[in-house]
């Protein structure tokens, strides 16, 4: 049973960075020309609300100035916006604009297109198997655990979680 875990691990392992590699080439054809950690950007300004640019430097594992840098691109295309945090005004908080969503939007639909042109070639029975496939690997890697190693990380970093809260407001 172990050897069966091993080989999945390792195809698996195998077969992301080719389906990665597909969906960077499509983020890098949007019409704005976003870049793949730009995208990534926001998404997690999406799913959690604002960051600190301390949290999103860690969770990008790149500098403070690197991640200023991207943030002062995407904030001249309207995509995020920033505010000092009303608790600290050194820190800077970066947050999704309505632009922003629109973008990752287009991005996800651009995506989801591409991977649907390489899935159509599959026989019903293979795309049955893969959705099966892909349930079982949603439930063994819950989102939570991706906040979770998003929060682990920032604490490395010396970022501050207390006053991160998502958009229902929960921290």
């Amino acid at each position: 049973m172990r050897n069966d875990a091993l080989a999945v691990a390792r195809q698996t392992l195998e077969t992301l960075p080719r389906i990665m590699g597909r969906i960077r080439a499509g983020a890098s054809r949007t019409p704005d020309g976003l870049s793949f950690p730009q995208v990534r950007i926001l998404g997690m300004l999406e799913h959690r609300g604002e960051w600190t640019m301390g949290r999103l430097a860690a969770a990008h594992n790149v500098s403070l100035p690197t991640m200023s840098s991207m943030v002062t691109t995407m904030e001249r295309r309207g995509y995020v916006a920033r505010e000092s945090d009303p608790g600290d005004r050194r820190r800077v908080l970066v947050a999704e604009t309505p632009a922003g969503t629109e973008a990752l939007n287009a991005v996800r639909r651009e995506n989801e297109r591409l991977l649907a042109e390489s899935l159509k070639a599959l026989r019903p029975e293979d795309l049955s198997a893969l959705t099966r496939g892909l349930a079982v690997l949603e439930a063994t890697f819950p989102q939570h655990e991706a906040a979770q190693s998003d929060t682990r990380q920032s604490a490395r970093a010396g970022g501050s979680n207390a006053r991160h809260k998502d958009r229902s407001g929960h921290a």
